[in-house]
């Protein structure tokens, strides 16, 4: 049987992680954050004092990594930078991507949150999502994480870190961060975890109930 596949995608600080993990976990879904995957890598190159221009030192580490533990925390401006600087580069996205497409692979469902899975990675997913929200209310939510865990950052430079990252993530070449043609898209301006989190359920909850019934009638 195929795993059921909801597809996570959306700007940076729109709160698709929260929504992600707390998907995944309601509907006993396996969980993956794939932008973790870049941070851990981005740590990695920043550990080996490697460039993040230098593609080729780059995916000579890629192999070496433990994809499958994520538990890790790397939220430091360095590694989010540097992770976003690397993912610009084709080769190492398709490398991140052979682990990506087979991570469903044995699964009955998998959450699967980033910035082009519904559009690169799985663009025949069950149900996607693209969460959004006004770049000055996003830097507001990560201003404030950050102040809660002692960072002594200004809102300016959030915003101003914010803005730098959609831009680079919108425009690259490859893979960018837009919404598939057939994604839910949801502005989560005016909502907070909890409200987009039951929206996103009552989107969710009719489809996996109808796929497993189908399943089971089949078997």
């Amino acid at each position: 049987m195929n795993p059921f596949i909801i597809s996570i995608d959306g700007v940076a600080a729109s709160g698709k992680g929260t929504l992600s993990e707390r998907l995944a976990q309601h509907h006993n879904f396996d969980f993956l954050d794939t932008g973790k995957m870049y941070r851990k890598l981005g740590y990695h190159v920043i550990e080996n004092k490697i460039d993040f221009n230098d593609v080729e030192s780059i995916l000579k580490i890629v192999n070496t990594i433990d994809f499958s533990d994520l538990s890790q925390s790397l939220h430091t401006d360095d590694i989010s930078h540097t992770a976003s600087q690397i993912s610009k580069h084709p080769d190492v996205r398709e490398s991140l991507n052979i682990f990506q497409k087979t991570f469903p692979i044995g699964r009955v469902g998998c959450v699967i949150d980033g910035r082009d899975i519904g559009t690169v990675i799985f663009p025949d997913a069950d149900i996607k999502f693209f969460i959004t929200a006004d770049v000055e209310i996003r830097a507001d939510r990560r201003f404030k994480q950050l102040q809660k865990i002692g960072k002594d950052v200004s809102f300016d430079s959030v915003l101003r870190d914010l803005k730098e990252r959609d831009y680079r993530d919108i425009h690259r070449q490859v893979a960018p961060t837009v919404a598939a043609d057939d994604a839910i898209v949801l502005n989560t301006s005016n909502l907070n975890a909890d409200s987009t989190f039951e929206l996103a359920k009552r989107l969710t909850e009719k489809a996996v109930s109808e796929y497993f019934s189908s399943k089971a009638v089949n078997l």
